[in-house]
C-alpha cells in the first residue's frame, strides 16, 4: 500500500505542470493605465513625443504576481495603452518548461482558430486565436532543449489606434 501511495504522489507532482493554470487577462483588455499600476505594482511609462500612448516598465512583471501562482514565474508581462486604455498583454516566457502555455490558453478561449505546428524537435508553432473583441497569439519556439514562448492578446482596435498615432517619434509600442 506504501508504494501505492508513493506512486501517486509521484504522479501528481510530475502532472502539477499541467495543471497550472492562469488568466493572463485578469485586468481585461480595456482596463485603465491607473488601475493596471495600483494592482500590479507597476510603474507605468508615457512616451514623451505622444501622450496617448504609455506602455508598463520595460522590466516588466512578474507572472507569479498576476496568475498568484509560482509556477508562473518565469514569465514576463507588459501591458501596453493607447489613450489610457490597455489594449495589448505581452507574455514572455524563457523556459517554458512549467507550464503548457496552450493548454492554458485553450482553457479560457477554446481552441484555436488557426495554427501552424511544425511537429519537429526544434522550430516554432503557431496559434491564433480570433474573437470577437480580441486576436490571441501564441508562439513557441524550441531550439534544442529550449523552449520560449511569446503571447499576445490584444484588442481589435489597437492597430488602427497605433496606425493613428504614428506621426509620434517615439512609439513605445
Amino acid at each position: 500500500m506504501k508504494i501505492f501511495y508513493t506512486f501517486i504522489f509521484i504522479i501528481l507532482i510530475l502532472s502539477k505542470a499541467s495543471l497550472a493554470n492562469c488568466d493572463y487577462e485578469r485586468l481585461g483588455l480595456g482596463s485603465g493605465s491607473e488601475m493596471v499600476k495600483s494592482v500590479y505594482k507597476v510603474e507605468i511609462n508615457k512616451d514623451e513625443n505622444n501622450f496617448s500612448l504609455s506602455s508598463s516598465s520595460p522590466k516588466g512583471v512578474s507572472g507569479e504576481i498576476i496568475c498568484r501562482d509560482n509556477n508562473f514565474e518565469n514569465l514576463k508581462f507588459r501591458f501596453f495603452f493607447v489613450e489610457h486604455k490597455l489594449h495589448l498583454i505581452s507574455v514572455i516566457d524563457e523556459s517554458s518548461l512549467q507550464v503548457n502555455h496552450l493548454t492554458n490558453l485553450s482553457s479560457f478561449y477554446g481552441n484555436p482558430t488557426s495554427s501552424r505546428v511544425l511537429g519537429n524537435s526544434d522550430g516554432i508553432d503557431d496559434y491564433h486565436w480570433d474573437l470577437k473583441n480580441k486576436d490571441i497569439f501564441l508562439q513557441v519556439v524550441r531550439n534544442n532543449v529550449a523552449v520560449r514562448s511569446n503571447i499576445k492578446i490584444m484588442s481589435k482596435e489597437y492597430v488602427t489606434l497605433i496606425e493613428s498615432h504614428k506621426d509620434s517619434k517615439d512609439v513605445l509600442h
